[in-house]
């Protein structure tokens, strides 16, 4: 419950403040051709478009004990467009899967990450569920990222910050 507490205080902070507005660039559609996005410092954001059968994936380097949040957005809002959102390892697995977390049909994914690596985003429309373009919608997106370090791993920071600062006499 703390975990989604947190997510969720995230989500709302970086969804108007992205650090990096970034174009998706097709073909992103597969594991092998997923566009770049990172490394994450605060939010960033991806303006994208989905077409029927297109499913669009983004690379992003994560570290351990990171909560890993992201929300979709369509531009322009319409209840009519249904998005899935995928969180994919290293290796191809898929470890987390949403669609209609967020308002409306908007995806909304919250995942603690506890392995290092590269990790893979998916965007793709309803009732796509396994990433391979099975579905119809077609919309333009705003998607927003945040890989927020865990509390340990702040005071850690924080702890190494203290003991680089000089004093003066």
């Amino acid at each position: 419950m703390r975990t989604m507490t947190i997510a969720l205080t995230a989500i709302g902070l970086l969804a108007g403040s992205a650090s990096a507005i970034i174009v998706e660039s097709e073909s992103n559609n597969t594991l092998a051709t997923a566009d770049v996005v990172g490394p994450v410092v605060g939010a960033e954001a991806v303006l994208g478009s989905l077409s029927p059968n297109d499913v669009d994936f983004f690379r992003v380097e994560l570290l351990a004990g990171t909560l890993f949040a992201a929300v979709l957005d369509f531009t322009p809002a319409s209840a009519d467009n249904d998005s899935t959102l995928g969180l994919f390892d290293s290796v191809g697995n898929l470890i987390a899967v949403d669609d209609d977390s967020g308002p409306d049909f908007l995806s909304l994914l919250f995942v603690e990450i506890t392995t290092s690596g590269t990790y893979y985003l998916a965007i793709s429309g309803f009732p796509d569920f396994d990433f391979n373009g099975g579905h119809s919608e077609e919309f333009s997106y705003k998607l927003v990222i945040n890989a927020i370090p865990a509390p340990a791993t702040l005071a850690t920071l924080a702890g190494v910050l203290a003991l680089g600062r000089r004093r003066r006499n």
